[in-house]
């Protein structure tokens, strides 16, 4: 990108800025955003961007950490490790409703763990009578509006290969 790129980006965001600082004081609670998406698509990385650029905003703002990496479920692909992980998340939600918070940033939430849910339907660790029974949970009126707005980040399977990969100190 060269530098009017940049320069009119800028001025993009600013603008945003500007328009979420008008929307905050007419919400009574804190406006939340979900990363979600496939395997390495930069979610945490982007969530972690817009935490530092809303900071420097001058937001009040919480990153609330992907839940699946401090589990203590030892089995990942079980129903009882997503139902845990989604109402960690669920449970940091209903937190965050309770603070002065102006944004909260969820790095996996609520909708990933719907598709978690199908995935484990579809691969037949779960039958269609329990994942019916944890999405018609998950998606309860009561807290579906809360999550306001949710970016779906993909990746093809070779970048998120090369990507798990990267940084390694050795191949293994």
């Amino acid at each position: 990108m060269d530098e009017n790129g940049i320069k009119k980006k800028i001025t993009e965001l600013k603008s945003l800025v500007e328009k979420i600082n008008m929307l905050l004081p007419l919400a009574r609670r804190p406006l939340i955003i979900e990363f979600s998406g496939t395997p390495k698509a930069g979610k945490t990385v982007a969530a972690g961007r817009l935490e530092l650029y809303l900071r420097r905003n001058n937001f009040s703002v919480q990153l609330f950490t992907e839940r699946a990496s401090i589990a203590p479920m030892r089995m990942k692909g079980h129903l009882f490790f997503n139902v845990w992980v989604s109402c960690a998340t669920l449970m940091g939600i209903l937190e965050a409703l309770q603070t002065n918070l102006d944004i909260l940033i969820i790095d996996r939430g609520i909708f990933d763990a719907c598709c978690w849910n199908k995935w484990l339907e579809i691969t037949g660790k779960i039958s269609k009578d329990e994942a019916d029974i944890v999405k018609r949970f998950f998606l309860l009126e009561r807290w579906r509006p809360f999550v306001d707005i949710v970016f779906l980040m993909t990746t093809t399977p070779e970048v998120a290969i090369k990507r798990e990969y990267t940084d390694l100190l050795i191949d293994k």
